[in-house]
């Protein structure tokens, strides 16, 4: 083999490892970052559901759902009718966590005199992200039927947060990354065919 095919198979194998290691950093990146994104549903039951015309106390209970990949820390729920909020309850392996799967359980007592409307928001934080959810649901007074006012849900009946999970002002953009990534992978995937093509329109021309 001669020095200068020597130099050109050299070059390709270079140009053939730095695409092969951009596109794997394309999907790699990709994957850490979904996994990366918490995920946190509530939902809410008011005990009784209708009140008689002079009102009387609605106890609410809470359901506190980690649907995403990691576990969560920091996690509140307010009410927006209803202040007495209890601690949680179902932190298994009590270790402050709202773990993967694992539900906490919250409740709240209230006097209601009137037809009330109240919005649960829970919100909580992994690996500098936020997730939040709300949940609202309508108590009845004078025995009025009440409503239930579900948050978005996915096709399968999963609970998908509202708004999305988002980032902090300081936070990292995994979509940034990407698309950096994908720039490269397909700058670097254009630059190895030109260089091809030349090698092979240069052997023909020798």
């Amino acid at each position: 083999m001669s020095a200068y095919k020597f130099k050109k198979f050299i070059l390709l194998l270079a140009i053939t490892l730095w695409v092969g290691f951009g596109v794997k950093n394309i999907f790699a990146d990709t994957n850490t970052g979904l996994a990366s994104i918490p995920a946190i549903s509530v939902t809410l039951v008011p005990n009784p559901l209708t009140l008689p015309a002079t009102g009387g106390n609605v106890t609410y209970v809470y359901k506190v759902n980690n649907i995403g990949a990691i576990p969560l820390n920091d996690v509140t729920i307010v009410d927006n009718k209803c202040n007495a909020m209890s601690g949680e309850l179902g932190d298994i392996n009590n270790n402050h966590l709202l773990d993967v799967n694992e539900v906490w359980i919250y409740n709240c007592t209230t006097n209601l005199k009137q037809t009330t409307t109240n919005t649960a928001t829970v919100t909580a934080f992994a690996n500098s992200w936020k997730a939040i959810d709300q949940y609202s649901s309508t108590v009845s007074v004078a025995g009025i039927m009440a409503t239930t006012i579900l948050s978005p849900t996915l096709p399968n009946g999963g609970k998908t947060p509202n708004p999305v999970p988002m980032l902090p002002n300081n936070g990292p953009n995994p979509n940034t990354f990407n698309l950096t990534f994908i720039i490269w992978g397909v700058l670097g995937v254009i630059l190895l065919i030109l260089i091809v093509v030349f090698l092979l329109t240069r052997k023909k021309n020798e």
